[in-house]
């Protein structure tokens, strides 16, 4: 038998603990109000939303939907702290595949990014923002989804199966099959279309990842290219030569696989360990 004063404890306590979370959710979540509840949001402490070990703040969220009232448009309060939900969840599926993948973003590249002061005073103004405020909103997850996309585009496990692919092709070409043929057949890439064939390129203007290539003798076959979002095999037509070296030109055909993209890493990744969000 519960004591009557443990009874009348326990009910005060649930009842604190609703009305704390209904304070929560109405000024902090739904209208992410400004003035005094603005900062006071920092005392929500069951986080807004949680990936795997990854969790976001409540203040967190209410800051990126005053951002997208100042940067993305959002008109409706309400419709901007859904909007930074959806955003602050997918920086920590981001996150995690980050940690994963040993990425980082330095404050050093943080704080070296180029920022526009002209450009984005507006936005600062409306979203009642400073500088530091929008390299922590908006540049920092801009630069570790770019360099968390570079580290799975070259990733083994995250491309294992688009470079069996283009292994798998390759050995067509090595038992007698036209190149021409597998390009035609097999290739991810437009140029497929037209037999592999990807035109005359000068060596001002080629691609960094195909560089190597141009070493080869008309009729050799290139080792496996990685481009940033494809893996190609490249066989050398023709090169034209130029007292100017950049002037030089090459004319190659190819046969590419595409990589598995970044948005598909982070899709599955969506699939198999679904957001715990706490939002009415």
């Amino acid at each position: 038998m519960i004591s009557r004063h443990l009874r009348g404890g326990l009910l005060a306590a649930v009842t604190v603990f609703f009305c704390y979370v209904v304070f929560c959710q109405f000024f902090f979540i739904t209208h992410a109000a400004n003035g005094i509840f603005r900062p006071l949001s920092s005392l929500v402490i069951i986080p807004a939303a949680k990936v795997q070990n990854k969790s976001m703040s409540y203040r967190y969220v209410v800051e990126m939907a005053h951002g997208l009232e100042g940067f993305g448009g959002a008109t409706e309060r309400k419709d901007a702290f859904d909007r930074a939900l959806a955003l602050s969840v997918y920086r920590l599926y981001i996150e995690a595949l980050a940690d994963e993948l040993d990425v980082k973003v330095s404050k050093d590249e943080l704080v070296a990014y180029p920022i526009d002061q002209a450009v984005i005073a507006p936005g600062l103004e409306l979203a009642k923002w400073n500088e530091a405020d929008y390299r922590k909103f908006i540049v920092e997850p801009l630069l570790l989804a770019q360099k968390t996309e570079a580290a799975v585009s070259g990733n083994p496990v995250y491309q294992a199966e688009a470079l069996e692919t283009m292994e798998s092709l390759r050995r067509k070409i090595a038992q007698g099959m036209p190149f021409a043929d597998v390009a035609e057949g097999f290739s991810q890439d437009p140029s497929a279309l037209s037999r592999g064939d990807l035109g005359v390129m000068s060596m001002g203007t080629l691609m960094s990842w195909l560089q190597p290539a141009t070493t080869l003798a008309p009729g050799d076959i290139s080792e496996i290219l990685h481009a940033p979002n494809a893996y190609w095999t490249v066989t050398l037509i023709e090169y034209f030569p130029s007292e100017v070296a950049e002037q030089a030109a090459v004319h190659f055909r190819g046969i590419a696989v595409k990589k598995k993209s970044f948005g598909a890493v982070i899709g599955d990744a969506m699939a198999e360990n679904p957001a715990w969000v706490f939002v009415w």
